[in-house]
């Protein structure tokens, strides 16, 4: 027989996991209600290798970015904490391809493909 310690216990972690799992997704809304996502001016950007980061919910995205002579050269995901986003990593291919940020997502995997966009982003804006 378990005493009602343990309960309490019980309880009390399932009532932390719970809140941990809604702030994650509160997070992650708040993210994508607006994203504010766009390319910045390439012409302004001196060349260089440079890096950003972002996380939203529970994905997180670290990229690397190399630009020269105002063009997007090399764009690399070092780290991708996604669940089941991992076919957003090709979206780097458009993003050198197009040498832009307002691309589409990939289907299937749209909050990750916002979130490694924003990363790009956030790298390009240092």
């Amino acid at each position: 027989m378990r005493s009602d310690f343990y309960y309490l216990w019980m309880f009390l972690f399932l009532l932390l996991v719970s809140g941990v799992s809604c702030a994650l997704k509160r997070d992650l809304d708040e993210f994508l209600a607006n994203p504010d996502i766009a390319t910045p001016e390439l012409a302004r950007i001196q060349d260089g290798t440079y890096t950003g980061e972002k996380k939203a919910g529970p994905i997180f995205v670290r990229v690397e970015v190399a630009v020269k002579e105002h063009t997007i050269t090399h764009c690399k995901i070092l780290k991708h904490r996604c669940g089941r986003g991992k076919p957003a990593n090709t979206i780097v291919d458009s993003v050198l391809h197009k040498q832009s940020l307002e691309i589409d997502a990939v289907s299937g995997a749209t909050f990750s493909s916002k979130v490694i966009l924003k990363a790009i982003q956030m790298a390009l804006e240092r």
